[in-house]
């Protein structure tokens, strides 16, 4: 479990504990909260997203076991998720560095919460350079250095050195690398970084996307699609995603769907409901959010049309 996860369990049950007695409100955070807590005690498919993630009842409309129909193409249609032709990676990193992060070269280019960046660490964040529509919120302005003619911040946060300068009105470049590293090395790495885009990375490749939806995480672990009146966030909650699942993890029951030359086990599970796709090794996983309708059928095909690359691996939590 990464520590953004853990920072949203945490504010999930502080908000209950921390709620006025005698309210509706507080009845109904109390029960949610419980309800979490037991899913982290019976798990869900995925270890990345137990305490985050909460799954949709679809609408069921059966789709029997040798059926090959296509989905019919359609937008968004009372609140309901409809799939249909896309690209999900649009987004590009706009800048190319010159010279490796910490002795790191190679990243993954992903987004996070909407903003697009690079990975140096295989996804474990551990070294990153982001480009953000806002600064971060934690950032002092007392420890000043000069980066491409501007005024740059640098300073430690936990485990972590940063460094981050305004670009543009709606543009603020964050570089974080572990705290042994110091701030010249940042320095030089910024002033290295050209404007000429770097496409993103592609975990996955996928023949439908759901089109009502915005894409608003990437990376090696997991892609994720927000409704586009939620805010973008680096959780699950509220979403779609799409994961590898390990052997030994797929669900038992629920309905299996044959699509092509691939078999869709959909299954509600304690709490949600899951798409497993059964690769050679591992399997494609579809978790899809409580808020959210879906069509079983037009899941099945979605999860189908998904395949892993090189690049994807499962989550650890």
């Amino acid at each position: 479990m990464d520590d953004v996860e853990a920072a949203v369990r945490r504010s999930f049950v502080q908000r209950a504990d921390g709620a006025p007695d005698g309210v509706a409100l507080l009845l109904r955070v109390r029960a949610e909260t419980r309800r979490r807590r037991r899913r982290e005690r019976t798990g869900l498919v995925a270890a990345a997203v137990v305490g985050l993630v909460t799954f949709a009842t679809l609408a069921v409309r059966l789709l029997p076991l040798g059926t090959s129909e296509p989905p019919a193409a359609a937008g968004a249609v009372d609140g309901t998720v409809r799939f249909g032709a896309g690209d999900v990676y649009a987004v590009a990193f706009p800048y190319t560095p010159a010279h490796p992060l910490v002795d790191l070269d190679s990243p993954y280019v992903t987004l996070v919460a909407g903003d697009p960046a690079l990975d140096y660490s295989a996804g474990m964040h551990d070294s990153t350079v982001r480009v953000r529509r806002q600064p971060p919120p934690s950032m002092p302005t007392d420890h000043a250095v000069a980066v491409h003619d501007r005024k740059g911040f640098t300073w430690t946060e936990g485990s972590h050195r940063l460094l981050v300068w305004q670009e543009g009105p709606d543009r603020w470049i964050e570089i974080r690398v572990p705290v042994e590293y110091q701030a010249p090395a940042l320095v030089k790495y910024a002033d290295g970084l050209s404007e000429a885009p770097l496409p993103m990375t592609r975990p996955f490749t996928f023949t439908l996307v759901p089109i009502s939806l915005v894409v608003d995480n990437i990376g090696p672990s997991a892609v994720t699609f927000r409704p586009s009146h939620l805010p973008p966030d680096e959780g699950y909650a509220g979403k779609i995603t799409v994961m590898l699942g390990r052997d030994g993890e797929a669900p038992s029951g629920g309905r299996l769907h044959a699509v092509g030359g691939a078999k869709v086990r959909i299954a509600a599970l304690t709490g949600g409901t899951v798409a497993w796709v059964d690769l050679d090794e591992g399997a494609v996983v579809v978790q899809v959010s409580e808020e959210l309708t879906v069509n079983e059928t037009e899941l099945a095909w979605f999860a189908a049309g998904i395949k892993p690359t090189a690049i994807a691996r499962a989550a650890s939590g």
